[in-house]
């Protein structure tokens, strides 16, 4: 489910209940779309990540969400698409923001801490 908003996710561009999963809500094919949706539900909460794609494209909504959305919450796909890029991502988190990495995508988009052990982490 790569994103959700309020009572909706959002499947590879496709916006579904939550309560009725496969109720298929909207289908979002363009980032011009994208944007006007999320603008139009911009006092909701969204979580974009998991099956999204590790692309241009996700970054590119992870971006846009960061900027324009205060409560994001990033996993997965979202996470890894800045693997390349972690200053900017470094740079659009802020208090309101969170993210939720499994061990592996956690070492990817913090790679200058040092060895870290499964067990070492807390999970919240």
């Amino acid at each position: 489910m790569p994103s959700l908003v309020g009572s909706e996710m959002c499947i590879r561009d496709r916006i579904y209940s939550i309560k009725f999963p496969s109720l298929l809500k909207k289908e979002i094919n363009k980032f011009e779309e994208f944007k006007k949706f999320v603008l139009k539900n911009k006092e909701s909460t969204f979580l974009i990540g998991p099956g999204a794609g590790s692309n241009k494209t996700t970054k590119q909504k992870v971006v846009y969400l960061l900027k324009n959305i205060k409560n994001v919450i990033l996993d997965a796909d979202a996470l890894t698409s800045f693997k390349k890029d972690l200053n900017k991502f470094y740079k659009l988190l802020d208090k309101d923001k969170i993210i939720t990495p499994h061990i592996r995508e956690f070492k990817s988009i913090f790679p200058n801490l040092q060895k870290i052990k499964t067990n070492e982490l807390k999970i919240i």
